[in-house]
């Protein structure tokens, strides 16, 4: 079996042989085992190698639909070197991101660190040339040959055909691992294992060694890094390289070979490696040796195409990751940064991916990706059959999330909430105040809504999955402005935008207003609250006042100062706990449930979840109203009475 080069794949076979006369092998390369000394100041690995997790490969390839049919092929292009922002920081670092095709048509990307574009191309290479060799290998069998020259053909293809799996198993598993980012990750000195191993066993020809054979060749070579390039002369130590058709074989540029072909590979074939491996295969030294196995099994899974398929990163989540967030610390965020915008996902199946794809990443181990589960609660989402609320509760239970999971995805060192004008806490306008319509959670129940009757476009206004998402997510008083906004979108127009326009229709805030003001005309004098009746002296019949309560009304009075609260704790100058008293002791006891649930609320929240915030401060500010608004009409109707 001839060996190609460092760079290369083993086609044929190997000779190792170890003879003081370091003897060259004619043909296009042969390295020979020295007894040089082990002794070099190699760059360390940062994580040493002290295991094999590429499992070898004894079988020849079988080439399934998924690799013969063009168009569901998974296929990579050349890495894109792209600059992004170093989590946690507002540092900036170059990294690569890799495309991914299906067919020919975008899929999606696999992150991976500029250290290793090199090392990747050159096992993407090996790939592609081993898939060539093993086809003209094939090609060749098919010829009218006799004996031991087509025993030597098959031997060789066999080989080939062995190797091209072992490469595309790595590729899978490495594939994998990049996008967990389950690797060092520190910008400039990542260490991505699996890249690690490969590129040392192909350096010192371990591929038919377990792990304690390799380590007591060389365990030195086990622990330095094989991707810097000063350690590339300890690597090649004690080889005795025939550089005689070397160049052939050695990864060129990649536009002569990612689109999957070799250039030039037919004539290198005949020419060199051919005669070379026939040659070799005649004269077998003592150290000949073979990859195939006719007992070997092929893995499970050796190649993208086998289900489930990678969880490619979307082009959302490059956009996410690029901008300095963290997946693992704010997945919450990330859903709701990637729902808004515009345009959102095509198909639940992209949406569906997304959320796999961030469970593949806070858990490596899949713990935390129950497919079954995920494609419910999605479905449940995307139908609007399930609130945002509910959404996200179920990941924080799943994925054991708790407050500090999630991060702000602003830049650290800029601190958002030190200007009292940001629009997310500054003191809102009336349009602000009164238009609690347009929040996420409401954009996807409606959303929802219409994806169920779109495949016959038959929705019915009084749907009862609607009326049951938005009265478990607001008050029963916006149900009028619920039905304005059915109606408007039946009339085929944006969701987002009819939300958008609910705050100014004339008719509910005429009509919030005429009832403030027809309640504050009508009162007397100021009304008291029955909630602090002391009825523990009462006698049944009594019918002597309540004792009045200091909490007035907010309706027919300015709102506490709910906004600047709101700003003081997260600027940290308050606590949540002081927070709540101040609400509790501005606010009639009427409001003690909501005031609850709006503190739970908050300190659910991550601290920079900016839109998840506004619409539960929203939320409440107008809740508030519309409880003393009604509570105000009730006092009246008593006191007329």
């Amino acid at each position: 079996m001839v060996r190609t080069t460092l760079k290369g794949s083993s086609i044929g076979r190997v000779d190792r042989s170890k003879s003081k006369s370091k003897r060259k092998a004619k043909g296009a390369f042969n390295l020979s085992a020295t007894n040089a000394t082990r002794h070099s100041a190699a760059v360390p690995l940062r994580r040493p190698i002290t295991s094999f997790a590429i499992p070898l490969v004894h079988a020849e390839i079988v080439m399934d639909d998924s690799l013969k049919n063009d168009d569901t092929r998974i296929t990579y292009r050349e890495p894109q070197e792209i600059e992004v922002i170093q989590v946690g920081t507002t540092e900036s670092y170059k990294m690569c991101r890799v495309p991914v095709l299906e067919g020919g048509r975008k899929r999606g990307f696999v992150p991976l660190p500029l250290r290793y574009r090199d090392l990747w191309l050159e096992l993407s290479y090996n790939i592609v040339l081993c898939s060539n060799l093993w086809e003209l290998w094939e090609e060749e069998g098919m010829k009218k040959l006799k004996g031991k020259k087509a025993n030597m053909v098959e031997t060789c293809r066999k080989n080939t055909g062995v190797m091209l799996v072992q490469h595309m198993l790595t590729r899978r598993l490495v594939v994998e691992q990049l996008l967990k980012l389950d690797y060092l990750t520190e910008p400039g000195k990542e260490s991505v294992p699996l890249l690690d191993e490969w590129k040392i066993r192909m350096c010192r020809d371990w591929w038919n060694k377990s792990y304690d054979e390799a380590f007591a060749e060389g365990r030195e070579f086990l622990s330095a890094d094989p991707v810097t390039a000063p350690n590339k002369p300890f690597f090649e130590k004690g080889w005795n390289i025939n550089d005689q058709g070397k160049e052939p074989l050695s990864p060129p540029y990649p536009s002569m070979w990612i689109n999957g072909r070799v250039q030039g590979i037919r004539k290198t074939f005949e020419r060199t490696i051919k005669p070379q491996a026939l040659d070799e295969l005649k004269k077998p030294s003592e150290f000949h040796e073979t990859r195939h196995l006719k007992d070997g099994e092929l893995p499970g899974r050796w190649h993208e195409g086998h289900n489930p398929c990678p969880f490619f990163w979307s082009a959302a989540q490059w956009e996410w990751y690029s901008e300095g967030h963290s997946f693992a610390e704010t997945p919450i965020a990330f859903f709701n940064f990637v729902l808004r915008k515009e345009p959102s996902y095509a198909d639940v199946k992209e949406f569906e991916h997304d959320v796999k794809s961030i469970a593949n990443i806070i858990f490596p181990n899949g713990n935390g990706n129950d497919c079954d589960n995920i494609q419910g609660i999605v479905g449940g989402l995307w139908l609007g059959e399930m609130t945002w609320r509910e959404f996200v509760d179920y990941l924080r239970q799943k994925w054991n999330l708790d407050e500090n999971s999630c991060k702000p995805w602003e830049k650290k060192g800029i601190d958002i909430f030190s200007f009292m004008l940001h629009p997310m806490f500054k003191k809102p306008s009336i349009l602000d105040e009164k238009n609690p319509f347009d929040s996420l959670e409401a954009q996807l129940i409606f959303q929802g809504f219409m994806r169920r009757g779109s495949e016959n476009r038959d929705w019915n206004p009084e749907d009862q999955i609607l009326w049951e998402s938005l009265l478990r997510m607001s008050p029963k008083e916006y149900e009028p402005v619920w039905k304005k906004v059915v109606k408007t979108i039946l009339e085929e127009k944006s969701v987002r935008d009819v939300l958008k326009d609910a705050g100014n229709w004339s008719q509910h805030s005429q009509s919030m207003e005429d009832t403030e003001i027809s309640q504050v005309e009508r009162q007397a004098q100021p009304h008291v609250h029955l909630e602090n009746v002391d009825r523990g002296g009462a006698s049944a019949d009594s019918h002597s006042p309540p004792k009045t309560t200091q909490k007035q009304s907010t309706t027919s009075h300015q709102l506490p100062p709910i906004y600047e609260w709101m700003l003081a704790y997260v600027q940290k100058t308050i606590s949540l706990e002081t927070f709540e008293e101040k609400l509790m002791d501005s606010l009639s006891k009427e409001h003690e449930k909501g005031i609850k649930q709006f503190i739970d609320d908050i300190r659910a929240i991550p601290p920079g979840n900016d839109n998840a915030s506004k619409d539960a401060l929203d939320l409440f500010v107008n809740h508030v109203r519309a409880v003393e608004a009604r509570t105000e009409a009730e006092q009246l109707d008593n006191e007329l009475l």
